[in-house]
């Protein structure tokens, strides 16, 4: 390497590593071992983001509905890619004349896992088994909606709020009869623990909890 591209070496690297991501770059993909929780990994500047709904579409052309749980940066590595006349195709490391190389690439990935929610149409089955390099892509509110909707049809749910997606918003629903055993409502002071809390209440009296009616008592204290 002469003394003149030494001062421009950290610069030349950086671009010559962006030239490789460019030519090879991250594919968004997601695999599952059971069907019912699915990992992904997906470029860093994807819009695969914590909390999204994603649309998973496997391999026989099967859609699934999942929620993004967790995510995290992650350093992801190719197999062995051998490129001829590297330097040819613009690929070029200072201080070398690249003929032929046999590279392994390393990148920041997106990385991160979540739960299948259900199938893409409400109507339809799909068995819970392992998928490999199903494509991954965000759902639309309509995608949602319509699957929530379906599961209204078997048993009512509870509407507390609304979800804002990148693309609309839709009606934030739970399932009541979580709430016929222990809640536990916590957060910050100001998070809206008491306003969520008379939401909850509210709707008490239109969706059934335990099965058939009840009654709320507020306790009294004895001195």
């Amino acid at each position: 390497m002469d003394d003149a591209a030494a001062p421009n070496a950290p610069q030349t690297l950086i671009e010559a590593r962006r030239a490789f991501q460019e030519r090879f770059p991250i594919i968004s993909a997601a695999y599952s071992l059971d069907g019912r929780r699915f990992t992904f990994h997906a470029p860093l500047g994807s819009d695969l983001e914590l909390g999204r709904y994603v649309r998973l579409t496997l391999q026989n052309g099967a859609a699934l509905i999942g929620h993004i749980l967790e995510e995290d940066v992650e350093q992801l590595e190719s197999s062995e890619v051998r490129i001829d006349n590297a330097s040819d195709q613009g690929i070029v490391v200072p201080g070398m004349s690249l003929g032929e190389a046999t590279i392994r690439l390393r990148r920041n990935g997106r990385c991160g896992s979540g739960v299948i929610l259900g199938p893409l149409d409400p109507a339809s089955t799909i068995p819970l088994r392992p998928f490999d390099d199903a494509t991954i892509e965000p759902a639309t509110v309509e995608q949602v909606a319509d699957l929530f909707a379906a599961w209204m049809a078997s048993y009512p749910m509870m509407t507390v709020g609304s979800v804002a997606l990148p693309d609309g918003t839709m009606p934030a629903r739970i399932d009541p009869r979580g709430f016929n055993r222990h809640t536990f409502l916590c957060g910050q002071s100001g998070s809206g623990k008491t306003y969520s809390l008379g939401v909850f209440w509210n709707n008490y009296s239109s969706t059934p909890i335990f099965g058939s009616s009840c009654s709320i008592r507020t306790p009294t204290m004895s001195t």
